[in-house]
């Protein structure tokens, strides 16, 4: 198997990123108040939405200022979070491209999955299992995308 992930060797001597993000932003989860206050999604969620919109708006307001200095034209700005389901070859075209079974060793190896802010139970435990793997699915649209070494993954994503 190609190794896709790059784990962040801990060094005493600086302020190492991992571990527990959520523990990061722990003071960081809205009050859900009224109606919103009923069956509210769990603060990880929130964060992730959050910072997914926050992150996508960001670079959309980079890209509207760097239009009108070249005249490019600017798409109207959206982010959508879709909720799938891939199986037979797709499913584990995904697993392979993302490296999953890697990750899953990987926190096998840590053991205490709540430490590293993972639930005790998750999509990592059922990689070789048959069944649908479920995964939310963020798009953005007149924004940069994610940056990052992504030169092992493929420009269209397998499960299409």
């Amino acid at each position: 198997m190609t190794r896709i992930w790059h784990w962040e060797t801990i060094d005493p001597n600086r302020l190492n990123a991992s571990g527990n993000l959520a523990k990061t932003f722990k003071n960081e989860a809205p009050e859900a108040r009224g109606v919103l206050a009923q069956g509210p999604p769990s603060d990880e969620a929130t964060l992730l939405v959050r910072e997914a919109i926050q992150n996508s708006w960001d670079s959309a307001l980079e890209m509207r200022d760097n239009s009108q200095t070249t005249g490019t034209e600017v798409h109207p700005f959206e982010v959508r979070f879709r909720f799938r389901s891939v199986s037979g070859q797709a499913r584990e075209r995904l697993i392979n491209t993302l490296g999953l079974r890697e990750l899953a060793e990987r926190s096998a190896q840590i053991g205490d999955k709540p430490k590293l802010g993972l639930s005790p139970s998750d999509c990592l435990d059922g990689l070789d299992k048959p069944g649908d793997l479920h995964l939310l699915e963020v798009v953005e649209q007149a924004a940069g995308g994610m940056y990052g070494p992504w030169s092992e993954i493929n420009q269209r994503w397998p499960w299409h």
